[in-house]
């Protein structure tokens, strides 16, 4: 993009623009629109639309699978005494909500 688009764009959009700052955008969206075209040359052919990056089953979005595991109850006591807000066998926390 040229300083004459810039200035435009700013004076349609009502911004008051610096040489240097008309400079700088000039710059930025002029590497923007090279790489927008660089894009563009891609071969998508055989690329089918998509929705998502990851696809999704049904409901249900399967990026790890859920483990669950079994602590003895000395690791238990231990982390529960660690933490400064524990009440019969649980952590605490402050109310959200009151």
């Amino acid at each position: 993009m040229d300083l004459s688009e810039i200035n435009h764009l700013a004076n349609l959009s009502r911004l008051k623009l610096s040489p240097t700052e008309a400079e700088n955008y000039a710059q930025k969206l002029t590497a923007i629109f090279e790489y927008i075209q660089k894009i563009n040359q891609i071969n998508t052919d055989n690329i089918l639309p998509m929705a998502h990056a990851i696809p999704l089953e049904l409901k249900f979005n399967h990026l790890r699978e859920d483990l669950g595991f079994e602590i003895s109850q000395e690791q238990k006591d231990l982390f529960l005494n660690l933490s400064n807000q524990s009440e019969q066998g649980f952590f605490t926390t402050p109310p959200s909500i009151e």
